[in-house]
Order: C-alpha cells, then sequence, then structure tokens
C-alpha cells in the first residue's frame, strides 16, 4: 500500500491520512477507512489490472474462496465521489474478467469539470414530477409562479411536517389573506397533482395545515436482486446442489427471482416464476418464522408444494435484512435426505451475504 498521504487524480485529491477528497471543481467530500484504503492500494499500483479476490485478501482481508461484493460496493460508492460521471467511468475503470485499473491520469473533459463545478440547481421529484425550484420550470413545459415556488420551499424545510396556515401565509406574504392563500395552494396543486380533487403530494387538514409528501416512483432492481442471482449461481456451481431457486419478497407474498438447474431458462431468467403466499409451502414457512426449513422426504410432509420436477429432499433458508425476511433461498433434490447440515451452514452463510447487499427501508411518516 502507498505511504505518500496524497494522491492526485484528474478530478481532484484524494488525502488518505485524513480520509478525504477535495475536488478539482471544489468541495471535499468524506472518505469511508475502506474507501481510502482501496484508493491507496489502486493508487500504488497505475494502470495495473487488479481482480477482485487479491483485493479482498490483500485489503480486506478476506479469505481467496469468499462470496463477499465488498469491492464492488466499494468502488459503486468511490465513484461517486471521485469520478465526474459514475456511470461513466473515466478514474477507476472496470476490467471484465479481471476487475479493477485506476487510471489517475485519464483525460477529462474540461467543459464537464466546468459544469460540474457550476452551482448546482435545486430539483423537487414529486411523485413522477420533476420540478427546477430555481426557475419555477416543470418537466412538462408548466411553469410555477414565484409564491408557488416559495410554498414548496418552505414546505420542504418541514420535511413532511405540517406547516400551519399562519406560518405558510407569513413565508409567502399572504399572512392577512387565508382566501388568498387557499386559492394559490389549489393553483399549485392543479400542476402538480394527478387528481387535484384527491391531493396526494400537497395534503391539508384543517387544525394543521399543509404538508409535502414525496413519493417517487419505485426503483428499478438494485444490487441485491443481482446478489440473489450470484448466490443461486454458486450453490449450483460450488455448493453440490442440483436445484437452486431464490424468492424475494413482495409484500405479502414471495417470487422466484434467480435460479439454477431445471428452473434457469435459456436466457437466464426463471422459467415459469412461481409466486407463494408468506406462511405457503416449506419456502413459506421459512419466510414466516424467519427459520431455516429442512425436509429430509418431502412426500412425508403436508407443507410441501411441487414445482417444475418432482423432489424428494427440500432446504429453504431465509434472507434477513434490516429485522424483517426479505428473501429465501430454496433448494430441491431427487434424493431422499440429500440437504444436511452442511448444506444449511452454507445456505445460512450465504443468506447472510446476500442480505449485505440490500437497501435499508425508506422511512416513512405515519399519518397523523
Amino acid at each position: 500500500m502507498t505511504s505518500a498521504p496524497l494522491l492526485r487524480l484528474a478530478t481532484g485529491t484524494a488525502n488518505l491520512v485524513r480520509h478525504s477528497f477535495v475536488r478539482a471543481e471544489g468541495g471535499t467530500v468524506h472518505l469511508t477507512t475502506q474507501e481510502a484504503r482501496l484508493l491507496a492500494y489502486l493508487g500504488a499500483r497505475p494502470g495495473e489490472d487488479i481482480d477482485r479476490d487479491r483485493l479482498l485478501v490483500e485489503v480486506w482481508g478476506h479469505h481467496r474462496a469468499s462470496l463477499s461484493r465488498a469491492v464492488d460496493a466499494t468502488v459503486r460508492r468511490l465513484r461517486r465521489k471521485i469520478e465526474l460521471d459514475p456511470a461513466a467511468p473515466r478514474i477507476l475503470l472496470t476490467v471484465h474478467g479481471a476487475g479493477y485499473r485506476l487510471v489517475p491520469d485519464a483525460q477529462v473533459d474540461e467543459a464537464a469539470l466546468a459544469e460540474a463545478a457550476a452551482p448546482a440547481r435545486p430539483r423537487l421529484t414529486l411523485g413522477s414530477r420533476t420540478v427546477d425550484l430555481a426557475t419555477g420550470a416543470l418537466d412538462d413545459g408548466a411553469q410555477l409562479t414565484a409564491k408557488e415556488r416559495l410554498v414548496l420551499e418552505r414546505l420542504l424545510r418541514a420535511e413532511g411536517g405540517w406547516v400551519s396556515a399562519e406560518r405558510l401565509g407569513v413565508a409567502v406574504g399572504l399572512r392577512q389573506r387565508p382566501g388568498a392563500l387557499h386559492n394559490l395552494i389549489y393553483r399549485l396543486r392543479l400542476k402538480l397533482e394527478p387528481d387535484p380533487a384527491r391531493p396526494q403530494l400537497l395534503e391539508s387538514k384543517r387544525a394543521l395545515g399543509y404538508r409535502l409528501t414525496a413519493r417517487p416512483p419505485p426503483s428499478p432492481p438494485g444490487a441485491h436482486v443481482e446478489a440473489l442471482g450470484s448466490v443461486a449461481r454458486h450453490l449450483g456451481l460450488a455448493g453440490g446442489v442440483s436445484d437452486c431457486v431464490v424468492y424475494l419478497r413482495d409484500g405479502d407474498s414471495l417470487m422466484q427471482v434467480a435460479a439454477f438447474g431445471p428452473k434457469l431458462g435459456p436466457d437466464g431468467a426463471v422459467r415459469a416464476p412461481l409466486r407463494q403466499r408468506m406462511g405457503e409451502g416449506l419456502v413459506g414457512v421459512a419466510a414466516a418464522t424467519g427459520r431455516p426449513v429442512r425436509v429430509a422426504d418431502v412426500q412425508e410432509d403436508p407443507r410441501y408444494l411441487p414445482d417444475l420436477t418432482p423432489a424428494r429432499s427440500e432446504l429453504a433458508v431465509p434472507i434477513c435484512a434490516f429485522g424483517r425476511v426479505v428473501g429465501v433461498i430454496d433448494s430441491e433434490d431427487p434424493t431422499p435426505g440429500h440437504h444436511g447440515p452442511r448444506h444449511e451452514a452454507v445456505f445460512v452463510s450465504l443468506a447472510a451475504i446476500a442480505a449485505a447487499a440490500f437497501p435499508a427501508p425508506t422511512a416513512s411518516r405515519g399519518s397523523p
């Protein structure tokens, strides 16, 4: 690992002792200990392709056969801090099939650097709508007035809390004109709400006032879904099982999202994905109880639900993250008693690794 406290990149300078990165366009961001260690290791080997296993061993201290996704997760976070465009990295590159490479002196578009240095315009996402608070422009071409922008900014500062009509009136210069404030809110809803008669974004209650509730559209599948696919493949290739299916929890049901064996289609997707309710079948029991379920002969267990191919032995292990079951790893085999304590221990370990990739649940405020 490099002993130099400073590492200069085309986009800024990293202080590997103080764990900070000073951007060339201005501003300083904090680096975690592992981000600084990874940057120091790669910085001492500029331009060299370093595989993930080597990084896990020499930077994280893991065993070479570890299935941890710590390297990939740290690289994603680090790119947000050192790259101008994390989606198109120029400094910290992925070398497919090899690992990662750091290019400290990569050519960076000067125009992009200047654009990054420009003050960011405040933008607000409300449901499927985006508002530029600096100009009042909406993504559909509509325009907010100055007072409508003031209303949004004042409610935004309340972070989802209620703001009385009197305080909101003071903020927008309509303290003595409650009727005018009411009309202002109505016009704002016409521009923002899918159904102004049933507001979901800009709510009001007579005794409490007004509040802004941002409900962004659901995010696309992320690293946790990728991790589930990796778990299924590893168990099939190295875990000694001929069939493995991973379920993802969706409310009160479980959906097959990754597989190895008979359930894996030629396109890499799950063949005829099965959905089960919590508590239904051995998979549902594992999800409902939060404990592994191992059955030597499913023909003697009335809870068993058959899938594409008949089975005799089954093992279902829940994936738990943030205090709740988020998925289940399931394996079936035509041989009675095939799944033993060793299989269960491996499944439990992989479930813990997969759980680390799940995003923290979004905090939600209860209704008053």
